[in-house]
């Protein structure tokens, strides 16, 4: 548990009166259930003969003898169920776990069996649950030492079924679903004031007054009663499917950021159960504490169960062994007391022969009186007999056989025979004496299996703590199957055969089974009887396997014997290949290595034959891998050309630029041109008139000359 809560006066008044009313429908609901019990556990104890007809017997002086053979039938079951313990293993049951850290988990859970003494809480529960119908045992946590702020968990026993209190609320079998419970406990007052001296002590009027007529959770001189209150609670809360399939509580990431990549799959609304626990008096809270788990730490083991018109029933061995037991008790009693008292039958004589002498006769049946006198007349005169004996034939015989049959009776309605008890039998092979015993370890088995049932139930309370009170960085032992011990760090990267390791009990879900079996040192004790039932049929057992037997033989030196004897032994026996002498043998090992090298070279032709095909797979790999580096070319060569496009688009949108420019300017000189055009249009039109006659001068003067000159030169000829 964590450290103690604040509470506040009407928090407290309220939690009160809630645990008094549960307090009180529970006592209510029981009420017939704790009734029955109560009277079997009496009757157990020897309380056996009705209360009226014990008080008649005892005024009349007559005896009421109690042969009380209940014990032998109710020891029969706890014992078997003492040698065949139930052990609780623990398994992964989803990816997160592994099953290293369940088998060291498994070694936690025996370490806290071995630390709390388990086995007496266990043992007093079953007590209660075969015996009368209903036991109980508890999970508490407390620091490991007075200078340790680390806590371990502890099974602790509950002496008095009567003390706790779960109502009829709960309908599983384990009260697993139950979501109230209250163990009441009287203490003195003097400790009471040692522990809490700030509380305070209220009388039985002070608790009358608000409103509770409960006297007994009010102070006497001598003691008062606390009462430790569970209550289930439960908060709203949001399941989250991540993308990872890890499932999550809102609660638990809705401050921390999801990592990159991770994403929310799905989600729904679900309840998260947790404990309150309260040490509570008549009329105050003196503690308030949260309890670390979701399930309330009370256990119940269970005899038989009954439903009967929608009342629930209870009962174990004594329920239906009462009946036999009393006439068991009826007919011993009957038999000792005519037995006891047939040499003391009345005297009879005739009126007025005692006088004088009545105190001797009235001795008589209580005294050894060396003679009697008498007076040999009646009162009349007249002579008269001796007085004589009422002389009476008890039917010995008779009740006898009826006691014979009670005792049956208790053998048949339990279902334990004289096999099962130790008596001797009509049996003579040991198969047959073990079957018989076998049956009447069946009828009564399922005591044990629902034994099992509840030790189940501790499993997954102790495996539901476990995460909240180791979860830091620490050491703890763990206990193997044999019982060996070995230390394991917690939380913390270790080195666990031969590897580096984690062993984290909050990651990952983990379940537990249980297995009803003899125990560890049961199993060998039995592997030894088996083993010299052997070696006294085959003797040369002993020089084959000796080192075995005495490994399993429980007294001081038996390992230093046993490996002596193992030295002893031939090699060959050992499978030593290292220690070999002798031809034979060695033959042997040379044919044995003959056939292994021709196992080696099939074996080798199949691996040359798987390299051909590796070879082969290789080759069309590489075809593969060829074809993708074309491909990967051709995507590269495709990569290269579009980035070319991308830059002559680019360059090409530059000129385009430079282009519409380089139009600008030429629109402007062709503007400039115009203007210039228009300007130089008159001079260039006179200057073309003036061009034109003057070539038409010269056209003129030319013709003129060629004419002149061939007229000369006709002249000439």
């Amino acid at each position: 548990m964590i450290d103690k809560e604040p509470i506040s006066k009407k928090e407290s008044d309220k939690i009160v009166e809630e645990a008094l009313d549960f307090y009180t429908s529970a006592s209510d609901s029981e009420s017939a259930i704790r009734k029955d019990m109560l009277d079997d556990l009496e009757f157990l104890y020897g309380d056996q003969w009705p209360q009226d007809i014990q008080t008649q017997r005892t005024m009349d002086k007559r005896p009421c003898l109690t042969v009380n053979q209940l014990p032998q039938f109710v020891r029969q079951v706890t014992n078997d169920q003492r040698h065949n313990r139930p052990a609780i293993t623990v398994s992964p049951i989803d990816d997160g776990a592994d099953q290293e850290t369940a088998e060291i988990l498994t070694g936690l859970m025996r370490h806290i069996q071995t630390v709390s003494d388990a086995d007496v809480a266990i043992d007093t529960a079953f007590f209660s649950a075969a015996s009368i119908g209903l036991g109980y045992m508890r999970v508490t946590t407390d620091y490991e030492a007075y200078n340790s702020f680390n806590q371990d968990i502890y099974i602790k026993r509950i002496l008095n079924p009567f003390s706790v209190y779960f109502g009829m609320q709960s309908s599983e079998h384990d009260y697993s679903d139950a979501t109230q419970c209250m163990i009441v406990d009287d203490i003195p007052v003097a400790e009471f004031k040692r522990l809490y001296p700030k509380a305070e002590v209220v009388s039985a009027d002070q608790l009358g007054s608000t409103g509770n007529n409960k006297v007994d959770w009010a102070a006497s001189d001598e003691s008062i009663r606390i009462g430790e209150y569970f209550k289930k609670c439960f908060k709203d809360d949001e399941l989250i499917l991540l993308s990872t399939g890890e499932q999550v509580l809102k609660s638990e990431i809705e401050d921390v950021p999801l990592p990159m990549g991770i994403t929310i799959e799905g989600s729904r609304k679900t309840q998260v159960p947790y404990i309150e626990w309260y040490l509570i008096t008549g009329n105050e809270v003196l503690e308030k504490k949260t309890w670390p788990g979701i399930y309330i730490p009370v256990i119940p083991v269970i005899g038989e169960e009954f439903d009967i018109n929608g009342e629930r029933k209870l009962k174990g061995i004594v329920r239906d062994a009462k009946d036999s037991q009393r006439m068991y008790n009826f007919w011993a009693t009957a038999q000792t007391e005519m037995i006891a008292l047939a040499p003391k039958a009345p005297w009879i004589g005739v009126e007025g022969q005692f006088e004088g002498y009545e105190k001797d006769w009235e001795r008589a049946n209580q005294d050894n009186l060396p003679y009697l006198e008498y007076k040999a007349v009646d009162i009349r005169g007249n002579p008269a007999p001796p007085p004589q004996r009422n002389a009476y034939e008890a039917p010995i015989q008779a009740i006898s056989a009826s006691r014979s049959q009670a005792a049956y009776d208790l053998k048949a309605v339990t279902g334990i025979y004289g096999a099962s008890l130790g008596e001797a039998s009509n049996e003579r092979s040991g198969k047959a004496i073990l079957a018989r015993q076998r049956e009447g370890d069946m009828t009564n088995y399922h005591y044990i299996d629902n034994l099992s049932r509840s030790i189940r139930y501790l499993g997954k309370v102790i495996l539901d703590l476990i995460p909240h009170i180791y979860d830091v960085e620490r050491t703890v032992r763990i206990v193997n199957e044999n019982g060996e011990e070995d230390m394991v760090k917690l939380n913390a990267e270790t080195e666990h055969k031969g590897m580096q390791q984690v062993f984290d009990p909050s990651v990952g879900r983990y379940d537990v089974v249980v297995t009803a079996g003899p125990s560890y040192s049961t199993k060998r004790q039995e592997a030894m009887e088996s083993m010299m039932s052997l070696t006294n049929s085959y003797p040369e057992m002993a020089q084959i396997a000796g080192d075995l037997i005495v490994k399993n033989m429980d007294w001081p030196g038996a390992k230093e014997i046993s490996e002596r004897l193992k030295r002893a032994i031939p090699p060959q026996l050992l499978g030593d290949d290292a220690e070999q002498g002798g031809a034979q043998q060695m033959q042997q090992q040379m044919q044995q290595m003959g056939q292994e090298l021709e196992q080696l070279n099939a074996h080798a032709q199949q691996v040359e034959q798987q390299a051909g095909q590796m070879q082969q797979q290789l080759d069309a790999i590489g075809q593969e891998n060829a074809g993708l580096k074309l491909q990967l070319k051709d995507k590269s060569e495709q990569n290269q050309i579009e980035v070319m496009k991308i830059q002559t688009d680019k360059e090409l949108k530059e000129r385009e630029l430079d282009i519409k420019e380089a139009d600008v300017l030429i629109k402007a000189h062709d503007t400039q041109a115009k203007v210039e055009d228009i300007k130089l249009k008159p001079h260039a039109r006179i200057m073309d008139h003036q061009l034109n006659t003057e070539h038409k001068m010269m056209d003129m003067h030319m013709k003129n000359k060629q004419k002149a000159e061939s007229e000369s030169y006709s002249e000439g000829e």
